[in-house]
């Protein structure tokens, strides 16, 4: 039997993520006065970005959608 691939970052539950640039990082870490080691953090291999082919140090921007939008931001590391 071969092996089914599911994708999980289109599904009504699974928050929207996006992969910020390096220059939109830097203007986070800024704006915000902290450190990349000072976000949250997400593994390399979380189902919602696996797709995006994430690497250590990328910085992900989640969108919930509630009574209106919150906005969060992690950054991968490995396992």
């Amino acid at each position: 039997m071969g092996k089914t691939t599911k994708t999980y970052n289109n599904h009504i539950l699974v928050p929207k993520h996006e992969k910020i640039s390096e220059k939109q990082k830097q203007e986070l870490l800024k704006l915000h006065n902290c450190k990349e080691s000072d976000l949250p953090k997400m593994k390399i291999n979380d189902i919602a970005i696996a797709e995006m082919s994430p690497k250590a140090g990328d910085v992900f921007k989640i969108t919930r959608k509630n009574e209106g939008s919150s906005v969060f931001y992690r950054v991968v590391v490995d396992e």
